[in-house]
């Protein structure tokens, strides 16, 4: 477990701000200015058992997994699980905006604990983006702010003096099942990060590393047939695989052929130029790489669904800060990596 977080006497007006704009976020979602329902697909599945489910390999198993909480505390306390779920977004958007904050804090002041510092620069944009979106969406926020927030402690050496549970790497994905492009961008941040990390530390493996490793291998081989599974069903849902790009980044792609496959090419293109620049910063010990593969990822998931490319919002806008600080001097970019 972490050491507890401390405010520091010239964060007290700021952790004061944060905590007051915070209770007002809360407050206006809890008090019906905006409301989130839970998606039909979910509802129609009723009380089936979500384990049978995952056992049938259901396209949908996970997600009813993730929202069976709000179901069976409807059903003990006379609540509309509507209303439970209104009630819970607002507070995985709060709990995104801190986890952010800490890494921000982590990459500019050089200590995870002057969270304060920083924390309206990750909140208001999650705020803002809550009124706008539907509820579905934050949970793959939530799990992708775990994820990262994961990964950037367990690789660098900051005032957190242990490793994060692996019980968290575990509900961050499955929090990002609600979506099956946000569920595949959180299994490949994650497996390419560990063998990565794998790659440059060779032979000296700390467990914990190993431990992701193994995990990263038996999820992609549990996961592979549910979204496979799902694929097919948009594909057939969409009337073909062009016509589900078109539910994504397609929309805004041209309608023109060959225009299309240039931009295709184009795409493919940036895609191999990233990569070199992962595969670099992975070889440097480079923190920040962790942060752009997340955005990148969710960018080239975006092609499939703006969901996917939405629930990636928070690291979006971390690599933004990152690099305003840094261009205006103020970064101070952790560089030292953990290795056992």
């Amino acid at each position: 477990m972490a050491k507890r977080v401390t405010i520091h006497e010239r964060d007290i007006w700021p952790a004061l701000l944060g905590i007051f704009v915070s209770l007002v976020y809360f407050a206006v979602i809890f008090f019906g200015v905006k409301e989130y329902s839970l998606w039909q697909q979910i509802l129609d599945l009723g009380w089936a058992n979500p384990l049978e489910l995952i056992r049938s390999f259901h396209p949908h198993a996970l997600r009813l997994l993730v929202v069976f909480p709000f179901l069976f505390v409807s059903e003990l306390t006379d609540i509309a699980a509507d209303r439970l779920f209104s009630v819970a977004v607002p507070i995985f958007m709060i709990v995104s905006s801190w986890l952010c904050a800490r890494v921000l804090a982590h990459f500019v002041a050089g200590n995870s604990k002057r969270v304060w510092q920083v924390y309206l620069l990750t909140a208001l944009p999650l705020f803002g983006l809550s009124f706008i979106m539907n509820g579905r969406i934050a949970f793959a926020i939530l799990g992708l702010s775990v994820l990262t927030y994961c990964l950037i402690f367990s690789f660098t050496v900051s005032a957190w003096t242990h490793r994060p549970n692996p019980i968290w790497i575990i509900v961050g994905l499955l929090l990002t099942s609600v979506s099956s492009g946000a569920l595949v961008v959180g299994f490949l941040f994650l497996a390419i990060t560990s063998f990565g990390w794998a790659f440059r530390t060779w032979p000296r493996l700390s467990r914990w590393l190993l431990f992701k490793l193994f995990f990263s291998i038996l999820g992609l081989a549990f996961v592979s047939p549910i979204f496979i599974a799902g694929l097919i069903k948009n594909i057939r849902f969409y009337g073909g695989f062009v016509e589900m790009l078109r539910h994504g980044a397609g929309k805004v792609l041209p309608a023109d052929p060959v225009l299309a496959i240039l931009t295709s090419l184009s795409f493919v293109a940036f895609a191999l130029v990233a990569s070199t620049w992962v595969l670099k910063g992975i070889r440097r010990g480079s923190p920040e790489t962790i942060i752009g593969l997340a955005c990148l990822l969710g960018i080239a998931g975006g092609a499939f669904g703006f969901s996917t490319l939405a629930s990636a919002v928070p690291i979006y806008f971390l690599s933004f800060y990152i690099w305003f600080f840094r261009k205006n001097g103020v970064s101070v970019s952790p560089k030292v990596i953990k290795t056992a």
